[in-house]
């Protein structure tokens, strides 16, 4: 013991024994916090719905007069006395002008509504840009993506729809997919 802090003592030992410390001491508080593990998704309070359809399911043709289509929905549930928050993704493999041939622009809206609300003012934002321009400047086929979110949504079954609109001739979808997060509270 005489022979432990004499001059033998290096700095490395003092940053050795500090990085030991750190590492027990910092572990030890990470795992003493449960309410930190926890608190962030509780259990059974994130419900999941998706929906899809692929490249071999027929596709669908959106004509350029304004009319909106429904694309996907998915479902999901709201226990009694709970309220949601929601985030909804939505990815589709777009091509411009598969509804009426070759034109000049396409344009490709997309949005999203909860229960057949549409529009749905509370789903934000409200409508996306999915395509837009002159057509000899876009590739053939494009992956789009959209994310929407909703807050206080009450208790039951719920369902969230994608509508796809498009100006001039039109757009085609060929494969889609809508993922739905709700954290219940």
């Amino acid at each position: 013991m005489k022979h432990l802090f004499n001059s033998s003592l290096r700095l490395w030992h003092l940053i050795a024994f500090g990085v030991i410390l750190v590492l027990f001491g910092g572990g030890a508080v990470a795992l003493a916090d449960t309410e930190a593990i926890t608190g962030f998704w509780a259990s059974g309070q994130v419900r999941l719905a998706s929906s899809s359809f692929s490249s071999s399911d027929p596709s669908i043709d959106i004509s350029g007069t304004g009319t909106e289509k429904e694309i996907l929905n998915a479902s999901f549930v709201v226990p009694e006395g709970k309220k949601a928050d929601l985030q909804a993704t939505f990815s589709a493999d777009l091509h411009h002008n598969g509804a009426s041939g070759l034109t000049t622009y396409a344009y490709c809206f997309g949005k999203f509504a909860l229960d057949g609300i549409n529009p749905d003012a509370k789903f934000h934002p409200d409508q996306y840009q999915l395509l837009g321009g002159d057509t000899a400047h876009e590739p053939s086929a494009l992956t789009v993506t959209m994310t929407g979110w909703r807050k206080n949504i009450p208790a039951g079954t719920h369902t969230v729809r994608v509508f796809v609109n498009a100006a001039y001739n039109g757009c085609q979808i060929q494969a889609a997919n809508l993922n739905v997060v709700a954290n219940v509270r």
